[in-house]
């Protein structure tokens, strides 16, 4: 029987390292604003990401405990398709002109994002990387209770081929001002 995909190389062992969910941080950026992202120690970190001048990535602030993102695996044995169906979803609090001008330009023209996560873990994760990702649901309002959310609710989504990949976070402040 052929074997049509990777060979399974190694075992998935116990981590005893403390292991929370959740997201640290949210930076967005255009997708055609990357213009590489490279692995070049072919070790599955991308240790490099190259922007287009004078562009970046920024920090979403988001509501605490309301961030989150996952890839659900699809596969269609029917047809031979595999892909991971990939979404960010996150709330901002506080609707006022600043957010709500930052918001629009996110979801103008249906625009393609690519996304850099810093989970709970200290771990970054590049999302989007294909294809780019698009806003799918944005609400805002503001609930009945005061203990509510008053700001907007998003979600980011996108079909990949590939899952995410990790990110080298030695990289990531560099990202986060202008490329020359």
């Amino acid at each position: 029987m052929p074997i049509c995909s990777d060979v399974i190389s190694a075992a998935v062992e116990r981590n005893c390292n403390n292991n929370v969910g959740g997201l640290k941080a949210i930076y967005i950026a255009d997708y055609e604003n990357v213009t590489d992202v490279t692995d070049t120690e072919d070790d599955g970190v991308v240790d490099s990401i190259t922007m287009a001048s004078a562009t970046q990535f920024y920090d979403f602030y988001f509501a605490k405990n309301s961030a989150m993102y996952e890839e659900n695996l699809v596969q269609n044995l029917e047809i031979g398709s595999t892909y991971f169906e990939q979404k960010v979803a996150f709330s901002i609090p506080l609707r006022d002109e600043t957010r709500r001008e930052s918001i629009r330009e996110l979801v103008s023209g249906q625009k393609k994002l690519i996304v850099l996560l810093q989970d709970n873990n200290d771990n970054y994760w590049l999302y989007f990387e294909k294809e780019g990702g698009i806003v799918t649901t944005l609400t805002g309002g503001s609930a009945a209770s005061k203990g509510e959310l008053n700001g907007y609710a998003l979600e980011i989504t996108a079909d990949s081929v590939t899952q995410a990949p990790v990110v080298d976070g030695s990289i990531v402040a560099a990202l986060l001002v202008p490329a020359t």
